[in-house]
């Protein structure tokens, strides 16, 4: 059930002899990792096959489409872990394209300087939102990101952190602030709030309904605020000052690093 004519348009379209080898490897490795997958015996097998059927298409497509002087034989250490990571994967849109991509990228010398065998982990450890926000950067190797701060008195701390905000991707600032701490641990993306850019670059981050919200409160609570003075001495010398309080952006500035710019090229960007 599980064997497949895998690249047929791709041997047939090259025919020389890096091509069939190239296909043979595929193939080979291929029918190792999902030979033995009996999808019928999933709970939602219909689904599932669907979707492999979409991943293995999309693979035949982008291999096919690489001219036949570009041809390289894959390293088996990038494209063995590659689909066997793989096969956890295909099922979402998002992720399935990053291995496509990987995998097409390994039999292409174009790709060659840029492709890393780290990049079958990295990719098992982004979510969808993960792997937007990086194509996001849209070939631009540094935006601007903000901390928001809620300052009470004298004293202040942290709501939001490592805050990237985009036209079409997730607002949501929590799971934004997630994605981006994730980029950062796994080494494609710095943040640094030391310099940052011009102040009008950080306008829309002040117009976000929730910095706006946070605000409001933090205004409200001014105009709002009475002070107790039968309240004990030692308590009122310990307030941080209720009555001034205040949200701010701390800009700062998220740079692709180096590992960040190959990633993209070869797992995002590649056609």
């Amino acid at each position: 059930m599980n064997e497949f004519n895998l690249f047929p348009k791709f041997i047939d379209k090259a025919a020389s002899p890096v091509a069939e080898r190239v296909g043979e490897t595929l193939s080979s490795v291929w029918d190792i990792v999902f030979g033995n997958i009996d999808f019928y015996a999933q709970r939602k097998n219909y689904e599932r096959q669907l979707s492999f059927e979409s991943f293995k298409n999309m693979v035949d497509e982008k291999a096919s489409s690489i001219s036949s002087d570009k041809l390289q034989e894959p390293e088996l250490y990038i494209i063995g872990p590659t689909l066997e990571a793989s096969k956890y994967y295909f099922e979402n849109d998002v992720l399935r394209e990053l291995f496509a991509n990987l995998i097409a990228s390994s039999i292409n010398t174009d790709f060659q300087t840029y492709t890393h065998p780290s990049f079958v982990d990295i990719i098992k450890q982004l979510s969808p939102l993960d792997a937007n926000v990086l194509r996001s950067f849209n070939n631009v190797s540094n935006h601007p990101i903000v901390n928001i701060h809620r300052i009470i008195g004298s004293r202040g701390f942290i709501l939001h952190k490592n805050i990237y905000l985009k036209e079409g991707l997730c607002d949501d600032l929590p799971q934004i602030s997630m994605s981006l701490t994730n980029l950062q641990r796994l080494g494609l993306v710095s943040t640094n709030y030391t310099n940052s850019f011009e102040d009008f670059e950080y306008n829309h981050f002040r117009e976000h309904k929730e910095y706006k919200s946070l605000k409001e409160h933090a205004m409200l609570s001014n105009a709002t605020f009475e002070f107790n003075d039968d309240l004990p001495k030692d308590i009122l010398e310990s307030m941080p000052g209720l009555d001034n309080q205040d949200v701010i952006l701390e800009k700062g500035i998220v740079d692709l690093t180096s590992l960040g710019s190959s990633f993209l090229k070869v797992c995002i960007e590649s056609k």
